[in-house]
């Protein structure tokens, strides 16, 4: 059975490529710092289809807006998983 990808494997492979590296340089300064602050530290060894937008607003005071960015479109994280679905 493989390992399911964590947010740390997925900021760092395939939301890199297709999100972060197409960013701005000031939109990438505010998503390093969400991610080395306050969405890594928490959430960085959990497997993405663990991650909602509710246990996210419980954890942090990032908005649901930049938790549903990371975790795919959807409020469900599915877009997250099918974009993972290689890694695992």
């Amino acid at each position: 059975m493989a390992t399911p990808t964590t947010l740390r494997d997925f900021v760092a492979g395939p939301w890199k490529t297709a999100c972060y590296d197409r960013c701005k340089p000031s939109t990438r300064k505010c998503m390093d710092s969400a991610l080395r602050t306050q969405l890594l530290p928490a959430f960085g060894a959990w497997p993405l289809h663990r991650i909602r937008p509710a246990a996210v607003h419980r954890k942090s005071e990032i908005g649901a807006g930049l938790a549903a960015a990371l975790a795919g479109a959807g409020t469900d994280g599915a877009d997250a998983r099918d974009a993972s679905s290689g890694l695992t």
